[in-house]
């Protein structure tokens, strides 16, 4: 029996220290909990999730292993990741090191698509509509009285269903 523990390779370790946080100190990618093994009385040095450097709780790192991610609007570490993946883009590369960070895709983005940059132009999809730009589309919230016609995520300056209907 432990009074302070964490479990490694599927097995109890008993740690020393006055109290969990002391017991945990020390102890990377670890967070202090109340215990909830058998053989741990009173804390537990529970693991980080393997995106996390360091934690204060499962799902609070304070310290990223690959990635961090931060809002379109701010550069504040809203969470970790292995890599960019949908919603985000890659703002600084992961080197030997440093951690890189992704940046979430515009709010008007759609986030289970990607972007190539933090503005309403730089999506791959728009996540309520778009405006053809010739050279680029701006995703809008609603669309605009230029382009009153919503079609296909589209937002146009003519109602292209009628206008497909009737050829």
């Amino acid at each position: 029996m432990c009074r302070f523990g964490a479990i490694t390779d599927a097995e109890v370790q008993c740690l020393a220290g006055s109290d969990v946080m002391n017991a945990c100190l020390g102890w990377d990618g670890y967070y202090p909990d109340i215990p909830s093994t058998f053989g741990i009385q009173q804390g537990e040095c529970k693991r980080c999730r393997k995106e996390c450097k360091t934690c204060v709780s499962l799902n609070n790192c304070t310290e990223c292993l690959d990635y961090k991610i931060v809002p379109s609007d701010s550069k504040e570490m809203i969470g970790c990741a292995s890599k960019c993946g949908e919603g985000n883009y890659e703002l600084h590369k992961k080197t030997s090191n440093r951690v890189g960070t992704c940046q979430q895709c515009h709010a008007l983005c759609d986030r289970t698509k990607s972007c190539t940059g933090p503005t309403e132009y730089d999506c791959v999809r728009c996540d309520f509509a778009g405006i053809d730009l010739l050279t680029n589309v701006q995703c809008v919230f609603d669309c605009p009285e230029t382009h009153p016609f919503l079609y296909e995520n589209f937002c146009h300056e003519y109602d292209v269903a009628i206008e497909a209907r009737n050829r």
